[in-house]
């Protein structure tokens, strides 16, 4: 009698009477599919199953960099020191989450692809770096210098340019991560 599988790492769901040799959308294992039935009826089952940290680790500091870099322009435009506080706290919350995503992102790499020695691991390592130091001197001058956004000179160069590279830094990681999530059946890295 065909039943319904889901696949617990992407969700996607398949009929028939045994799953399927490979998730045909993700690649996962056929290991990874489970019945659909028992699926509704536990979803602590399944948030176990499928819960990745590495992918949520790295959504939070994705989603509080461009913030920040929103709140610099708007500091800049309006002069209001509320916007500046702003940027400084959403810095300091995404460059407390770095060390997280690395770690996870080296334990998600070990467990899910053997550790293996691919040039877009190390480039997500070496990207990785950049925003945590990146985001260590942009909350370093702000300390140092809590007028920065008014000011003029070096530091308020450097400190303008230090946001926007922390936000390419953030769109590059989730570009190699996206290859790696939806691409790695493919081995195009």
């Amino acid at each position: 009698m065909p039943e319904q599988w889901k696949c617990t790492v992407c969700g996607y769901l398949y009929d028939g009477s045994e799953p399927p040799p490979r998730c045909p959308r993700c690649g996962a294992d056929g290991a990874r599919f489970i019945p659909r039935e028992r699926v509704s009826l536990n979803l602590l089952y399944d948030l176990k199953a499928s819960f990745v940290p590495h992918a949520v680790a790295s959504h939070f500091p994705s989603g509080l960099i461009p913030a920040a870099l929103l709140a610099m322009i708007l500091a800049l435009a309006t002069g209001r020191g509320a916007f500046d506080t702003t940027v400084f706290y959403l810095l300091i919350l995404a460059w407390v989450a770095v060390p997280v995503l690395v770690v996870s992102g080296i334990t998600d790499w070990r467990k899910r692809f053997g550790g293996v020695k691919a040039t877009i691991f190390y480039k997500k390592i070496s990207l990785a770096a950049v925003l945590f130091l990146s985001g260590g001197c942009a909350i370093a001058i702000r300390l140092s210098h809590p007028d920065i956004l008014q000011d003029d000179g070096i530091l308020h160069g450097i400190y303008l340019g230090l946001v926007p590279l922390m936000v390419l830094c953030t769109v590059l990681l989730g570009h190699y991560g996206g290859k790696l999530a939806f691409q790695w059946k493919k081995r195009t890295w």
